[in-house]
């Protein structure tokens, strides 16, 4: 179920990043031990790593708390090193809230959320 509720989370948001110019360069970028990172992107001169989080109540946006963070940087150092550039890198989250019927109730993307 959980699994289920992420992809259709992560769905919502590609189709969202796309509408707004975003092109996903990488998804589900994964490191055993460390995580993984929902979608890579480039939008203009930027390099943006996004964290999505849906949540069927609360704030979806909380659910990135600082061990996440942390845990983001440095799978993000790891891409880098991997795949160098000269582009500005930020990390945004798309935060989406579901209704009771499971239905989007809202859906906030935040750039340069850390």
């Amino acid at each position: 179920m959980k699994n289920e509720l992420g992809k259709r989370g992560e769905t919502i948001a590609a189709t969202l990043l796309q509408s707004k110019g975003y092109k996903l360069v990488d998804k589900k970028f994964y490191i055993p031990a460390m995580g993984e990172i929902d979608f890579i992107c480039e939008n203009r001169d930027a390099l943006i790593f996004v964290e999505v989080k849906l949540r069927r109540k609360g704030k979806p946006e909380e659910g990135v708390d600082e061990v996440k963070i942390r845990k983001l940087k440095k799978m993000a150092e790891v891409y880098l090193n991997r795949h160098p550039t000269r582009k500005e890198v930020r990390f945004d989250v798309v935060a989406i809230l579901l209704n009771e019927a499971g239905l989007v109730e809202k859906i906030r993307h935040i750039p340069e959320a850390f």
